[in-house]
């Protein structure tokens, strides 16, 4: 929810009130029966006009904790009548202006540059690592999970996938049963479609979002014989290497092949690929068929029912990655990380302008101030209002708006400039991590 929306329903309020009819003020309105508060009616200074001078307005003599309506209705009720807008509003900063200086001098001390404690680089080489995605382009990828293609879902989470592998990972992409149709007339060209459509090597970002929009689901599902192609596809296993291949399949084989097998086969060939099988939104049937093969690949079986699940798979597949593969600068470029989002967090409580926080219910600390102290000054002006004080209602609650304005202005543009130097920050040190470890 927007901060601009909270004041909105504050000031249309005002405005409700402002616009009124409003009984005519008493002859002896001007002339309180008691005595004039001389720390009230003492002139204040003139208010000020931009937010630097606003923040150091406060404390007002009700502000924060110390807020007490009908104590504040007593000095309300001492001041002038018939009161000018910029009068009323000198008023009413005197005594509900709220106290910025804590958080403003957080602000000023606030340091978005990350400081990692780095870990001393090993001096063991990284494992070279080879993936060969398959990808199902069978009929029924066309169908719809969650109003998504299921293809587009596959596409979206793979491309996002191989965008952030390093740079010492090669990858492949094959598609099967993307040609024909699932009508028996075209079986067998469905069933002998298996193209490689990226072929091993470094993921390069114009030519793998070509590769995925060669193809569209289609026919058929040849899943033995693209496990047994992507065998061809990797290299011989050697030392301080290792081959993967993942298959993502909405269904088992159609073609009357034998993905166990082949699963098998692969495994235990010179590449010593592990064959890891991601079924997406799969029937009990083909779940069965889908495991047996994973388990002869020497890898693991993973039931995904949605986009966001199979999007989830792969970044924890990322994750699992780093960790197994690139002990250094996995460590590291998770320490920036978390780093960053703790340095984020931090902001975020100070200054955030979202009135809900990591999914509570709960304002930073200095919307905390500026949208209780709209609140407080608004019903302030619509109190003097029906008491008869002002002259000038709308000038009032512009100037109340212009100071509402000026404070949010200034709060996100402290939050945004703040936030691109943590994030300026971040990718510089994993740039730095990346370099040293390549």
């Amino acid at each position: 929810m927007s901060v601009r929306y909270f004041f909105t329903l504050s000031l249309l309020f005002m405005l409700m009130g402002l616009t009124a009819c409003s009984p005519p003020a008493s002859s002896d309105s001007r002339q309180p029966s008691s005595p004039l508060k001389k720390t009230v009616l003492d002139q204040p200074k003139k208010p000020a006009t931009d937010a630097k001078g606003m923040l150091q307005e406060g404390p007002g003599k009700w502000a924060g904790d110390k807020f007490e309506k009908y104590p504040l209705h007593k000095d309300l009720d001492h001041l002038p009548s018939k009161m000018k807008a910029e009068e009323a509003y000198a008023y009413l900063i005197r005594l509900l202006a709220e106290d910025y200086r804590p958080v403003k001098e957080k602000l000023d001390d606030f340091q978005p540059n990350l400081v990692p404690k780095l870990s001393k680089q090993p001096d063991k080489l990284e494992k070279k690592v080879n993936i060969a995605i398959l990808l199902d382009a069978s009929g029924s990828m066309a169908e719809y999970v969650q109003g998504v293609q299921k293809m587009k879902w596959a596409k979206d989470a793979i491309h996002h996938f191989v965008s952030k592998l390093p740079s010492n990972v090669s990858v492949s992409l094959r598609v099967y049963g993307h040609m024909g149709s699932s009508q028996e007339k075209d079986k067998e060209i469905s069933c002998h479609s298996s193209e490689l459509v990226y072929p091993l090597g470094t993921y390069q970002k114009e030519k793998f979002a070509q590769a995925l929009h060669r193809f569209e689901p289609a026919g058929f599902t040849p899943l033995a014989l693209s496990v047994r192609e992507a065998g061809k596809d990797l290299p011989p296993n050697r030392a301080n290497e290792q081959n993967l291949i993942y298959v993502v399949s909405d269904g088992e084989e159609t073609c009357g092949g034998n993905p166990v097998a082949e699963a098998q086969k692969v495994h235990q060939s010179r590449t010593k690929a592990v064959v890891n099988v991601i079924g997406f939104a799969v029937n009990d049937q083909g779940q069965q068929a889908l495991k047996k093969m994973a388990k002869a690949g020497g890898g693991v079986y993973t039931t995904v029912d949605s986009g966001p699940e199979l999007n989830r798979y792969w970044q924890d597949e990322y994750t699992h990655l780093l960790f197994d593969w690139f002990g250094w600068r996995a460590e590291n470029e998770l320490e920036v990380i978390l780093l960053a989002k703790e340095k984020k967090a931090e902001l975020e409580k100070l200054v955030s302008p979202d009135l809900v926080l990591h999914g509570e219910d709960k304002k930073s600390l200095f919307y905390s101030l500026l949208i209780r102290e709209n609140q407080r000054l608004v019903q302030a002006a619509y109190y003097l209002k029906q008491k008869g004080k002002l002259q000038e209602p709308e000038q009032l609650s512009r100037r109340i708006q212009d100071r509402y304005t000026k404070l949010d202005q200034f709060a996100r543009q402290r939050f945004a400039s703040f936030n691109q130097s943590i994030q300026k920050s971040k990718q510089q040190l994993l740039q730095t991590i990346q370099h040293r470890s390549s």
